[in-house]
């Protein structure tokens, strides 16, 4: 197995010289990382990718961005994907093994949106990312965003009545 060398795994427990991966993990001026499984938690990999054998392409596709691209502006909602109480990566491990208290929870929606990234752009382009219902109202497109909700509570409705019926 060939090895990188150009670093010394920041993980006090390992410090190796090298790694069998294609890249040191970890930000560019940041700690860097070697290839072993925990010095890779260290460096934030999501566990699921640290499987035996994890080769989808799912594994190594960037977390949905909460929020709107930088200098972007909403120009139309076109679809409500999903729904979440918590976003994950805001809460502290010890947070994730017991149950999440009613305060730390806020709604979120999965948006499809097309944005402009510039008050000239006139095809703008389409992202997905979360936001918050407040964060709808304040970017100024209500009319689509209240059309795409109201489509997204047909959807989970149905959804939720097959997957009654399917469980008996």
């Amino acid at each position: 197995m060939p090895r990188l060398y150009g670093h010394i795994c920041a993980n006090s427990d390992c410090r190796r010289d090298f790694t069998t991966a294609a890249a040191w993990a970890g930000n560019e001026g940041g700690p860097r990382y070697c290839s072993r499984k925990a010095c890779l938690r260290l460096a934030g990999v999501p566990s699921a990718q640290l499987k035996r054998g994890r080769t989808s392409a799912a594994a190594a596709a960037p977390a949905v961005a909460h929020g709107l691209p930088p200098n972007a502006t909403l120009v139309k909602v076109r679809e409500i994907l999903g729904q979440r109480y918590v976003n994950e990566t805001e809460l502290e491990e010890w947070q994730l093994e017991n149950d999440i208290e009613e305060g730390d929870e806020e709604v979120e929606w999965q948006v499809q949106a097309k944005v402009a990234r510039h008050e000239r752009d006139k095809h703008g382009r389409i992202t997905i990312c979360w936001m918050t219902t407040e964060e709808l109202q304040q970017a100024g497109d209500a009319s689509s965003a209240k059309a795409a909700l109201k489509e997204y509570a047909k959807r989970v409705a149905a959804e939720v009545k097959q997957a009654l019926h399917l469980l008996g």
